[in-house]
């Protein structure tokens, strides 16, 4: 019952939305870009005494980790993530646009107050 419904999930995330010969955009990449989004919003608001580029580097390892943490289950044999290095760099790549979205936001909001 809970691998047919985790087989459904990765499934649906594994959907092609757009795809040529170079790009294959799914609802995986939705995903990385909200967590990228939520990532960064949830260290600038939490983490006030630090500087920038902290709160950056903060950001880029928590991204990375994630995605080892994915490759390592896939090399362990979980069908869950298909992990690739064009997969990897495209997941980081949709992630860190998300957080610069948010970065962006946030400091135009807080330079107009």
């Amino acid at each position: 019952m809970i691998e047919e419904i985790i087989l459904r999930i990765k499934d649906f995330l594994g959907t092609s939305i757009y795809k040529n010969n170079v790009f294959d955009f799914d609802f995986w990449h939705i995903v990385h870009f909200i967590d990228g989004a939520v990532l960064m919003f949830l260290i600038l608001r939490f983490i006030k005494k630090w500087d920038y580029g902290k709160k950056i580097f903060l950001f880029m390892a928590i991204l990375v980790l994630n995605e080892v943490v994915e490759w390592a289950f896939s090399l362990g044999g979980s069908h869950f993530f298909n992990e690739t290095k064009f997969n990897i760099l495209s997941d980081l790549f949709i992630g860190m646009i998300g957080g610069y979205l948010v970065l962006h936001y946030m400091s135009k909001k807080k330079s107009s107050k």
